[in-house]
């Protein structure tokens, strides 16, 4: 039902144009609002963390091993908890042991294996020369075997054939075409299937599309992101959606972008990967700053 909302609400004129309005509107009052030119605690404002995300968008077939995981290999860190202690995490290990991907990559250096069982640390065990300095981080160990797949993936170069048919997706026009669209949508939930099951257990599809986000080609369905679709469309999708219902979510925002940029037709595709960064951006602060009513999505 949320999927057919979604269409509905980019099929016919007048209500594409009230789709878009909506959506313009909320923009406009984030951007106008006090908390766009507020400092945050790391001395950036909205504005400025906008256009940071915006700089130098890299295609994922054209980045290399340093840039892949330099953009990667923070989200595991904020899968499941809040930001400030994602933050934290993050702060901790750039300050004990850094973000390099040879040293991640490299069981010399980090050899960490999972037993099953689950997320409990006694699940893990650590080798390796870091493996002292990973025990006195006390950061989940679910977390550290994370990153370390995603080094070992990064060196692989796999990240190369993490990318979107963007042609094929962007040259479709009938949006109400549910089998053309059921298509798309097994397309892109294989690339995220492919992807976690690479990097293996408690890499879920919301942090694989937060990885990919930051190359332009995605949306990340945070909780933020779905209820401002949700307000925008209709929509009931969950705080937490699936894997097929947050491809459908992405699919919808590359479709919706084409009402926002009437021109899209003649943009290039790094103007198209830029744009769909920043309406992430925005979708997500239209609903972490309050700007939508509160909904029941569950």
């Amino acid at each position: 039902m949320a999927w057919e909302d979604l269409k509905n609400s980019l099929v016919g004129c007048d209500i594409e144009a009230q789709t878009a309005n909506r959506y313009q509107e909320k923009q406009k009052e984030l951007i106008a609002s006090e908390v766009w030119t507020q400092i945050d605690d790391n001395g950036q404002t909205l504005e400025q963390i906008l256009a940071s995300c915006l700089k130098n968008i890299i295609d994922i077939q054209d980045a290399t091993i340093e840039d892949f995981f330099e953009r990667a290999s923070n989200k595991p860190f904020y899968a499941n908890t809040r930001v400030d202690l994602g933050t934290a995490m993050v702060e901790n290990i750039k300050t004990n042991i850094g973000f390099d991907v040879h040293t991640w990559g490299n069981p010399i250096n980090v050899d960490i294996t999972y037993a099953g069982g689950g997320y409990s640390n006694d699940n893990f065990s650590i080798r390796g020369d870091r493996a002292e300095d990973l025990e006195l981080l006390g950061i989940g160990k679910s977390r550290l075997f994370v990153l370390q797949n995603l080094a070992r993936f990064t060196l692989t170069e796999g990240h190369k054939e993490l990318h979107l048919a963007w042609e094929q997706i962007w040259d479709w026009n009938a949006f109400e075409d549910t089998i053309e669209a059921g298509n798309l949508i097994s397309g892109m939930t294989g690339i995220i299937d492919n992807f976690i099951e690479v990097i293996g257990t408690f890499f879920g599809h919301i942090t694989a599309m937060h990885v990919l986000t930051d190359f332009g080609g995605w949306v990340k369905c945070d909780l933020h992101l779905v209820r401002s679709i949700n307000y925008l469309t209709g929509s009931n999708y969950p705080d937490v959606p699936n894997i097929e219902q947050a491809c459908e979510i992405n699919l919808f925002c590359i479709q919706f972008l084409k009402m926002l940029y009437p021109n899209y037709s003649q943009m290039k595709k790094d103007e198209l990967l830029t744009a769909l960064r920043e309406l992430d951006f925005m979708l997500l602060n239209i609903s972490r700053q309050g700007l939508i009513p509160e909904i029941d999505n569950n």
